[in-house]
């Protein structure tokens, strides 16, 4: 199957790439799947509309996240084996706010920065 895909998303994908490289350890770009999986099945994205605004949405994520770090399991080891809170906040800012964003203003109709 082809894709077509414009120059500045070609441009996006390879730039998110060489950042991950560099940016972010071995183990969490070997889980990012994983990870981005979580963000968008956990608590938070389930009842996005229970929070007053979009800033208190993503503060809800990050407490998910945080939770995550200290007390969840994958498989048989940690998640705080290859989690850290801070390379997974940077990778949300980075490379997630603005789908949860967009996810936040179709679900939410009074979205308020």
């Amino acid at each position: 199957m082809k894709y077509k895909i414009t120059e500045k998303q070609f441009n996006r994908i390879i730039q998110e790439q060489l950042d991950l490289k560099s940016e972010f350890s071995p183990k969490f770009r070997r889980r990012i799947e994983e990870f981005k999986n979580f963000v968008w099945n956990n608590f938070v994205t389930n009842y996005p509309c229970d929070f007053e605004n979009f800033t208190a949405f993503m503060q809800g994520i990050n407490n998910e996240i945080r939770e995550s770090v200290d007390y969840l399991y994958t498989e048989d080891e940690p998640v705080s084996n290859w989690l850290t809170y801070k390379e997974a906040s940077n990778y949300v800012e980075k490379y997630m706010i603005e789908d949860l964003r967009d996810f936040y203003v179709r679900n939410c109709k009074d979205f308020d920065e």
